[in-house]
């Protein structure tokens, strides 16, 4: 099995609920350069990589070294995080507030 680095940043992009627009403004990244990797047509050195790892909220080993599952979100993921975007930033605070109690309670 080869590893294909575009497709593993785009799954650890996507299970961060980022779009290359927020890790572009997060890295200062261009979009055009972060659409080239994650469609393996440029490879990003590994300086670049650091700066992209740290604009995600990762460490960039995990890049190479965590277990690809982890990170890949389930149609029922997926669309949890889209109707969150669409909530309001007080509906945000609140679903969160309930979200942390039920995991309590567990």
């Amino acid at each position: 099995m080869t590893f294909d680095l575009g497709k593993r940043l785009k799954i650890l992009r996507k299970s961060k609920g980022l779009t290359l627009d927020k890790v572009r403004e997060r890295s200062g990244l261009s979009r055009t350069t972060l659409t080239l990797w994650e469609n393996n047509k440029v490879a990003p050195s590994m300086e670049k990589l650091q700066i992209w790892a740290a604009a995600i909220g990762i460490d960039v080993l995990e890049i190479f070294f965590s277990d690809e599952s982890e990170y890949e979100l389930t149609t029922e993921e997926m669309k949890l995080i889209e109707l969150f975007r669409e909530l309001s930033k007080r509906e945000k605070t609140n679903l969160m507030s309930v979200l942390k109690s039920m995991v309590r309670k567990q």
